[in-house]
């Protein structure tokens, strides 16, 4: 990681220094907004696929309990493209390069409803159930621009190495359930789970087209794609759920929380709890807005 470091810093110094004679330097600061989609597989292929499985206590006339398995079904749809948007600032350094700073966020969803039945307190009771997924990051990046083709005062194409880092990764899984009969009919039951990840370094490599509307503005697109150094890890989990032992029942959920608070997943093919590694690789598609000044 540190030879990454080292590497983008020297590409950057040595641009600086290629430029030291060219005095006439600009600032040039501007919004985008576009789409990204990370393959975040573990979460696509994997954790929405799972059912929630378990069982419960049923009672009979008499009294006598006996246990019930039960398998509930709720997949979620895949996460797909997703608005990325943010700030980016430019310093020209000489007539081709420009050094660029940029902050950002991006936020995705999925989410599915289900009928079905669930063993709770001693009956089956029909149920409605809602299930929803968040994921978001922010993230800071900085980097070189350069231009390969310009027609003066018309357009420009360029391509661009940027260094990322991804951080305040937050995921959150809500599920609610509407009870439609028995002693629970017109009550709710929830579970939400929470966790979190740090930082998540990768670099993205990209190009695009510049065209300006005057002197001090300009509209861009560009497209590149995010390359991560390593897949990331959810921890610091916490779920927060309003069943309660009297209710009798054992749910295994699509994930749960692991050793140190690490989040696993149950994986759909072989019902085992597996480790959730979370690649953000993908393409970006940006829309930019940039005063010249």
């Amino acid at each position: 990681m540190i030879r990454v470091y080292l590497f983008i810093s020297l590409f950057v110094l040595s641009v600086v220094a290629s430029s030291a004679e060219d005095k006439s330097t600009s600032i040039s600061i501007g919004t985008y907004v576009g789409l990204h989609s990370p393959s975040l597989k573990v979460l696509n292929e994997g954790e929405f696929r799972s059912p929630i499985t378990g069982f419960g206590t049923i009672l009979d006339a008499q009294g006598q309990g006996s246990s019930q398995p039960f398998l509930f079904d709720n997949p979620l749809p895949k996460l797909g493209l997703s608005i990325n948007s943010g700030m980016e600032f430019q310093w020209r350094m000489n007539s081709k390069n420009r050094l660029v700073f940029g902050v950002g966020v991006w936020e995705s969803t999925s989410r599915a409803s289900a009928n079905g039945a669930l063993p709770i307190q001693g009956e089956v009771s029909t149920v409605e159930a809602d299930r929803l997924s968040t994921i978001s990051y922010s993230e800071l990046y900085f980097g070189i621009q350069r231009d390969f083709f310009v027609k003066p005062k018309r357009y420009k194409i360029y391509y661009r190495l940027t260094l990322h880092e991804l951080f305040d990764i937050d995921y959150r899984e809500d599920f609610v359930f509407n009870f439609t009969s028995g002693d629970l009919d017109g009550f709710k039951k929830i579970m939400v789970l929470q966790s979190q990840a740090t930082g998540l370094l990768g670099l993205q490599f990209g190009s695009g087209v510049e065209y300006f509307l005057d002197d001090w503005l300009s509209v861009s697109l560009d497209a590149g794609y995010l390359m991560g150094f390593r897949k990331i890890e959810l921890g610091d989990g916490r779920i927060n759920t309003s069943f309660l032992s009297s209710d009798n029942i054992t749910m295994l959920m699509p994930q749960r929380v692991g050793a140190g608070g690490r989040i696993e997943f149950v994986n759909p093919e072989s019902f085992i709890y597996e480790k959730m590694k979370l690649s953000f690789d993908g393409w970006k598609v940006l829309f930019k807005m940039t005063l010249h000044f």
